[in-house]
């Protein structure tokens, strides 16, 4: 699975290399997402997301099924934008096409 994770992540920059700046640093936003705001916010990588495997495979399989809905809104022009994103401690951090 990482050998995988790490190929199809190398096609998505592949991909994005190909655009301009402007494209790459357009603002979008996708209704798909939205639904992220019912899922639980941990506050630590150590949080629990489920009390236990049951729930956390029910969890992870909504949390697929958003992802799969994101993914079908996405459009070429969406993979040439910057990505914002923010790691457990609040630090918002840009990747920026080079």
């Amino acid at each position: 699975m990482a050998e995988y994770n790490r190929w199809m992540n190398d096609r998505v920059f592949e991909a994005a290399a190909k655009l301009d700046a402007a494209t790459l640093t357009a603002d979008n936003s996708f209704p798909a997402l939205n639904a992220l705001s019912d899922f639980p916010q941990p506050s630590s990588l150590s949080q629990p997301l489920a009390p236990d495997l049951a729930s956390l495979r029910h969890y992870w399989r909504q949390l697929d099924e958003l992802m799969e809905r994101w993914v079908a809104e996405l459009a070429p022009e969406h993979l040439s934008t910057n990505i914002a994103y923010g790691n457990m401690a609040g630090v918002w951090r840009r990747c920026r096409r080079y």
